[in-house]
């Protein structure tokens, strides 16, 4: 998948793709043209983003693991074009449900978000 290298530190890159900044590992990107100012078109590795799932189980994982866990997935999502995922967080005390509902709200790829009706799960609608 073609995006332009946005910035690079740490071993991570940050790359726009179809209108979408996403953060992904510098090891996944692969040159495609030369150095144009003020772009540098590079293609993101497809087989971490091929197939990528609909669904992700954080039952489990504390508030930082899940909000960390939750954001490669929804990278992953935006990359494979997918337009709705589900985030099972479980019931017990809610404390990553109303975390992880907060950290939605305001991440760059949400367009919405909703309780699943089976509950104990978070619809997320991606803004593609």
């Amino acid at each position: 998948m073609a995006g332009v290298l946005r910035r690079l530190e740490a071993g991570k890159a940050e790359v726009e793709i179809h209108g979408k900044r996403l953060l992904v590992a510098a090891s996944s990107l692969v040159k495609l043209g030369g150095m144009t100012k003020p772009k540098f078109e590079v293609g993101v590795s497809a087989r971490t983003r091929e197939g990528a799932p609909s669904e992700l189980n954080l039952i489990g994982c504390t508030v930082e693991e899940g909000t960390a866990r939750c954001d490669r997935f929804l990278e992953d999502a935006v990359l494979a074009r997918l337009p709705q995922v589900r985030i099972i967080h479980g019931h017990g005390t809610n404390k990553l449900k109303n975390k992880l509902r907060e950290h939605l709200k305001a991440h760059p790829h949400v367009a919405a978000h909703e309780a699943s009706e089976e509950g104990g799960a978070t619809l997320v609608t991606l803004d593609l």
